[in-house]
């Protein structure tokens, strides 16, 4: 019950966030609305949904590693899936891992269900740190606009951008760093009182986090596609947003006097979306999305993260239609119960 009336308080604050940014703008809105071709609208739904495809390839190339046994359609509609209910269930992005979670594990044997979902984690921790990485490049290219970015409304003075622009470098890195240390723990080990530590935990949890780091290993062996990987999500991922709004802003005749004032508005609007104070970011994206385009002197520029909100909706309830293909569920858990073992014994 607790979850529910918390999702609804989400809800509430997305929607209150989205009227309040529509109604303050709603001359601009509207005249932009009346000059919008729909062609971009479609053209920026089949971008945001090549973006989640190339989300369920990466993922399909995190199970390979850990030699599960299913197939790119199967991942791939399991992805959409994921997306879908993201939007519908309570938990944002994290409801959506959660459904992932349940259903890789309905198609494992009992008793191997914990290494693959950590292909799960990987995957989140690579979209992370390749938004961090490009967060880092566009926050120290737009400086200088940063510093004027109007926080009035949230009754932040704007003495304090500096302070914020330094705290938000130093989470960036800070993530990274966690990354590094979850990929690369055999390093730390080394460290008596910590080996001491897990080798302690490893009993009271009756082996689990040997499996964990067991699976980990794994991921760090192949630390070149992970690499790989990273570099493949700021292009066709991140950067595929900022795309998306250039689309949008075209068709929304909205004329786009600053490409860096641009990028920086989503990336950091793609940053803000992760706070899980509303379902998949809404609200809490399109203000600080808003806030810098009116920072880099766009004009009119309200409309651009509304439509951005919009195509991303329907880009997730597109994803519900996955959810009408037959599953080949035979359950190779035979399979991928050997290939494991297979794994485990290498």
């Amino acid at each position: 019950m607790k979850k529910i009336i918390l999702w609804l308080v989400k809800i509430a604050i997305a929607v209150s966030v989205m009227s309040w940014i529509i109604i303050k703008h709603k001359d601009s809105f509207v005249e932009n609305l009346k000059n919008f071709e729909l062609k971009y609208l479609f053209l920026a739904i089949l971008l945001l949904l090549f973006q989640m495809a190339v989300c369920g390839v990466r993922w399909y190339s995190l199970l390979k590693v850990q030699k599960i046994d299913i197939s790119l359609k199967e991942v791939l509609l399991l992805n959409f899936k994921s997306f879908f209910l993201s939007l519908v269930i309570p938990g944002g992005m994290i409801g959506g891992d959660v459904a992932k979670v349940a259903m890789v594990s309905s198609r494992m044997p009992k008793g191997a269900r914990l290494e693959p979902n950590f292909s799960i984690l990987v995957d989140r921790i690579i979209g992370m740190i390749g938004l961090f990485l490009i967060a880092i490049i566009v926050v120290i290219c737009s400086f200088n606009l940063l510093l004027k970015v109007d926080l009035s409304g949230l009754k932040i003075p704007s003495s304090l951008n500096l302070a914020g622009i330094i705290i938000f470098l130093l989470c960036c890195f800070g993530g990274i760093g966690v990354s590094m240390v979850i990929f690369f723990h055999k390093f730390f080990e080394r460290f008596k009182l910590i080996k001491k530590i897990l080798n302690k935990l490893d009993k009271l949890s009756h082996g689990m986090v040997n499996r964990c780091q067991n699976a980990l290993d794994i991921y760090s062996a192949n630390w070149k596609m992970l690499l790989l990987w990273t570099i493949l999500t700021m292009i066709f991922v991140h950067l595929m947003v900022f795309f998306i709004a250039w689309v949008l802003a075209i068709g929304l005749k909205i004329e786009i006097v600053s490409f860096i004032g641009l990028l920086s508005a989503i990336i950091l609007g793609s940053i803000a979306g992760l706070l899980p104070l509303t379902p998949s970011g809404l609200g809490m994206r399109d203000y600080v999305t808003l806030v810098v385009l009116e920072a880099a002197s766009f004009n009119n520029a309200a409309s651009i993260p509304v439509m951005l909100s919009i195509v991303i909706i329907a880009s997730n309830l597109i994803g519900g239609i996955a959810f009408f293909f037959p599953e080949n569920n035979s359950n190779k858990q035979e399979n991928n119960l050997n290939n494991l073992t297979e794994s485990e014994a290498k």
